[in-house]
């Protein structure tokens, strides 16, 4: 893994949580307010939904579907309301990626042999003032894990300052808020704990690597940068080592993990914060 950060491809840079203010230069460091900007369903008709983002697929009414083929298997994509607050205008995005990146294909190539998928959401925040300009993206990977992407409420924080510059797109990761959440209800119902464990497997960072893949040739964009807080560093290494062909830069702040030096593992920080503690 040490080996595809450290190669060619995407650009790391590292950056301690005290110096998330100025992150990469760019001013970037104060969190978004959360707080849902809207309940609607994607598969409400009637809206009609476009961006200046370049995307092919991009422009489509609300519930209409496009099929996306690509290099992890058949995805589909398709758009929900269109949002303005103060300083923002705010897009919403749903696909449908397979459960299980990592079981073996069905015959059709679509979603591996157990042919279950979940619906990834996302929301395309811009600048109201550019947001029919064509603009370089940016993906946020959040912190937790389990919490949902920011809600922005107002252009305030490092989202306004990305605005400046970007296209931002705030994924909320699988599981985790509208990207068909996992909860104690959900898990539950599925009964045993063996049965619990195989569906929590599906749901970590080499899989939320490649719903982001997944996502960038549903909107065919060549190479986007991606920003990522606590353990959205941690993915954004893991984006790193899968797929640097698709990254312009990863913007890490509060979140890397150890590279190279062995032994520095996660048992060897817990006993040093034990005898701290």
């Amino acid at each position: 893994a040490a080996q595809g950060v450290l190669g060619a491809g995407g650009t790391l840079r590292a950056f301690p949580r005290q110096a998330a203010a100025a992150l990469a230069g760019r001013g970037f460091g104060t969190r978004v307010q959360k707080g849902e900007i809207n309940s609607g369903r994607s598969n409400r008709g009637g809206i009609t939904a476009t961006s200046a983002l370049g995307f092919s697929t991009l422009s489509a009414s609300m519930g209409d579907r496009s099929a996306v083929d690509t290099p992890l298997g058949k995805a589909a994509h398709w758009t929900g309301c269109q949002e303005t607050v103060t300083g923002l205008h705010l897009q919403e995005h749903f696909f449908e990626v397979p459960l299980d990146y990592f079981c073996s294909s069905s015959s059709d190539g679509s979603t591996g042999a157990s042919g279950r998928t979940v619906e990834i959401f996302c929301r395309e925040v811009v600048s109201s003032t550019k947001k029919d300009e064509s603009l370089p993206c940016l993906l946020y990977l959040q912190g937790g894990p389990g919490f949902e992407s920011p809600r922005p409420l107002e252009a305030s924080g490092w989202l306004a300052k990305a605005c400046e510059t970007f296209r931002v797109l705030l994924l909320d990761q699988r599981g985790t808020g509208r990207s068909t959440p996992i909860t104690t209800a959900s898990l539950c119902a599925l009964g045993s704990p063996s049965a619990q464990m195989e569906l929590l497997k599906c749901h970590r960072a080499d899989s939320i690597v490649r719903d982001a893949e997944v996502i960038r040739h549903c909107l065919n964009i060549e190479k986007w940068s991606i920003l990522g807080q606590s353990f959205g560093g941690f993915c954004c290494v893991s984006y790193l080592s899968f797929f640097p062909e698709g990254l312009k830069e990863a913007l890490i702040t509060g979140g890397l993990p150890p590279l190279t030096q062995p032994g520095c593992g996660a048992r060897s920080a817990y006993d040093v914060l034990f005898n701290r503690v």
